[in-house]
């Protein structure tokens, strides 16, 4: 398991790669910035960014690689990338030379000996990102975690500056392939509330973190499901769980709108975590509020001197909750007959 300290300077990479992406003018640009990114993210010896053309892909060439198949077209069914396209599903290998659902063909040749393969694109995937090791790497689960993130933000890159019916290949028998310009298209559940700028009454993306079950259930139940409170709500078990659903929401243009924390969680609590978002640019303007059975007084200082928008304690009363809400300025209740929704403010969205 990768440390939490390497974990968090992890993420906050994300965030400065997310903003070079940003920039990105066309597709050269977002393949160099993956490559770059596998090497400062992962320690990776090689990575490219690699394009499903038919039933065939390409390795988009990286100088200063000899590896991969940089610049070649091969067949989806011999090489690892294609077998992640193909099934849809992500690649993880710790030793190529000794699991056979990676020795394809085309990939014996490489010095490679472990890989992770990430397939871009909903539902049929066009694209993926390839990243090998040179020596025989044990990936774990939150370095898996990282680069979903990174094809998350790559996927919206690609998006954005489009992919060219064919990319300069510069081999005489590319131009015998036919083949459509490759589009993403936006989840069935984006369909209707893209951002906030579009619909700025979408509803409101709520994320309740909490480690006991028990504490779970009762919370769901007070304040969302008996009280008949509408709002799109996930859950988070840990401060980890919690950042991989931060940034994964907000590179998927779902941002989070409102944290329910509970300060008693394993690892990383609740009030280090709370100053971990207050650091981050990207989610600082988040609002807050502590959900906890402490009704210790310096604990609820705590909480306000970092910037906690209220403070609940178990179990949490529906009124006191909307009480709470209604003074936010990025989300608000609504009434729709006997039910109540949670929504995105016209401020926020302006």
């Amino acid at each position: 398991m990768a440390s939490m300290c390497w974990y968090v300077k992890a993420i906050e990479q994300l965030s400065s790669i997310a903003k070079q992406l940003a920039l990105a003018t066309d597709l050269e640009d977002v393949a160099l910035l993956v490559n770059h990114a596998l090497g400062e993210l992962l320690s990776a010896d090689a990575g490219s960014l690699v394009l499903r053309y038919g039933d065939q892909c390409y390795c988009l060439p990286e100088p200063d690689q000899d590896i991969l198949h940089d610049g070649q077209l091969l067949p989806l069914h011999l090489c690892n990338s294609g077998w992640a396209m193909l099934n849809r599903r992500v690649a993880v290998c710790h030793d190529i030379d000794l699991d056979e659902h990676f020795q394809f063909g085309a990939d014996r040749h490489t010095f490679a000996k472990s890989l992770i393969i990430v397939p871009l694109g909903h539902p049929r995937p066009q694209a993926a990102i390839s990243t090998y090791w040179l020596q025989k790497h044990e990936s774990s689960d939150e370095e898996v975690g990282i680069l979903k993130m990174l094809a998350h933000m790559v996927e919206l890159a690609l998006r954005r500056v489009g992919i060219p019916v064919l990319p300069r290949l510069q081999r005489a028998a590319v131009e015998e392939i036919h083949t459509e310009t490759i589009l993403f298209a936006l989840p069935r559940e984006l369909a209707e509330c893209v951002d906030a700028e579009r619909n700025p009454n979408c509803l409101a993306n709520v994320l309740l973190v909490e480690d006991i079950e028990d504490h779970l259930l009762l919370t769901k139940r007070l304040l969302f499901e008996k009280g008949g409170l509408g709002c799109n709500l996930q859950i988070a078990n840990n401060s980890k769980q919690a950042l991989d659903q931060l940034y994964e929401a907000h590179y998927r243009r779902e941002p989070i709108d409102l944290i329910l924390l509970d300060i008693s969680l394993p690892g990383m609590d609740g009030f280090q975590l709370m100053q971990l978002i207050q650091t981050s640019d990207t989610f600082r303007h988040t609002p807050i509020i502590m959900c906890t059975v402490s009704t210790d007084a310096q604990d609820k200082q705590r909480a306000a001197t970092l910037g906690a928008a209220g403070y609940l304690i178990k179990p949490p009363h529906l009124e006191r909750f909307k009480g709470i809400v209604k003074k936010l300025e990025s989300i608000q209740v609504q009434d729709y007959g006997q039910d109540q929704r949670l929504v995105r403010s016209l401020q926020a969205a302006s």
